[in-house]
């Protein structure tokens, strides 16, 4: 292999890249970046093996030999980082075992695995897919991941993200068994775009990353649902999905409720935030009282220990007036999904989930189940 491209556009490539090569791998191989070049054009790889992407660089890049070779991931970033500006030149030698580094007076090299070495990359290509612009894509995604479980053993599914295509619109969902986000895009009509798909919510997150133009983004499903493909322009990214069912997000999402409040969103957000300083139970961290009252939200909260607080937000109420409580971690993470001035709450009672939405917004759901009081417990027993 033989190459010369601009250092800018090398770094450039290996940083967006270098974050899929794991620091740590029993196999010192998938610790690798894999340089390949082919028909006149860079490309670079790199997986963990339920994670792979592949960026292709054309810009300003001389071929002077096809190949492949794969070096560190991290050492390559650093490496490409401190090379002077201008052109680098890059060659493997002795048999693709090393690779060259030269940029003005600067020579280095690295030692290296044969392309042949580094693990295959299996992109589906099969017929389930669906298709729309980035900025749809990354907001659809965004909507839903911060409810995803960090980890659960017992219910793996429950760290990903349910896509869920059909003939006209995309469903995206996420839950942690204690909060639910759902979303709906619509599509251009597609007959036969049925697929449903659980991806871990890290792989979308890394991916989300590389994304960021105003193209569209193909999505592509395995026929035996194993594996999922995103390409956008010179990307292209596959990841391992998620065995086992998704929850049945038709049955968590309330259809009935008791009263309905809409508020300011900035207002709520940052009364909220207030009332964390002072919300610091070790038994229910994050705990906040809501009185919802005809023309305002009154929220409380308490720490024994440590301090107390009260305050309160315009609002508009249809309905009787009701007191919740609610983890203000999972409130914000809701409001930060809504891009609306205002937010509307629809809610039971004391007991039952609620959801937080945008007004008269169809289209999104944020159900965040009460916390029960202690000393409601206690009048109930």
């Amino acid at each position: 292999m033989k190459l010369t491209i601009p250092r800018k556009t090398l770094a450039a490539a290996v940083d967006r890249v270098a974050r899929f090569a794991p620091r740590r791998s029993p196999l010192p191989v998938l610790k690798c970046i894999l340089l390949r070049a082919d028909d006149g054009c860079l490309y670079l790889s790199a997986t963990d093996l339920q994670l792979s992407v592949t960026l292709q660089t054309e810009a300003d890049v001389e071929i002077g030999g096809d190949g492949s070779a794969a070096v560190p991931g991290a050492l390559l970033a650093d490496l490409v980082k401190r090379l002077p500006d201008g052109p680098v030149s890059i060659e493997t030698t002795g048999g693709d075992t090393r690779m060259q580094f030269r940029s003005g007076r600067s020579k280095l090299h690295l030692n290296a695995f044969p392309g042949e070495e580094f693990p295959a990359l299996i992109y589906p290509e099969n017929a389930y897919s669906f298709e729309f612009s980035q900025p749809e894509f990354c907001a659809l995604i965004r909507r839903v991941s911060r409810v995803a479980a960090k980890q659960d053993e017992s219910r793996p599914t429950l760290t990903g993200i349910l896509l869920q295509g059909h003939p006209d619109h995309i469903i995206a969902c996420a839950t942690d068994g204690r909060r639910l986000s759902w979303t709906s895009t619509p599509l251009p009509e597609q007959e036969g775009r049925q697929l449903e798909a659980v991806v871990p919510a890290v792989a979308l997150g890394e991916i989300l990353h590389l994304l960021g133009g105003e193209g569209p983004v193909l999505a592509r499903m395995d026929k035996d649902s194993t594996r999922i493909a995103f390409e956008a322009e010179n990307i292209l990214a596959s990841s391992q999905l998620l065995a086992g069912a998704f929850p049945n997000f038709n049955r968590i999402i309330p259809k009935t409720f008791s009263a309905a409040c809409i508020c300011s969103r900035s207002e709520l957000r940052q009364a909220l935030q207030r009332m964390q300083l002072v919300a610091q139970e070790n038994d229910s961290p994050g705990l906040v009282v809501l009185n919802f009252q005809p023309d305002s939200i009154r929220l409380g909260a308490n720490t024994p220990d440590l301090g107390g607080g009260e305050d309160s937000i315009d609002a508009t109420l249809a309905g009787d007036p009701l007191r919740c409580a609610f983890n203000a971690a999972y409130l914000l993470d809701a409001l930060a999904a809504i891009e609306t001035p205002d937010v509307e709450w629809r809610l039971q009672d004391p007991t039952k989930s609620s959801v937080l939405r945008a007004p008269s917004d169809d289209n999104s759901a944020h159900v965040i189940m009460p916390v029960r009081l202690k000393e409601d417990i206690r009048h109930e027993n």
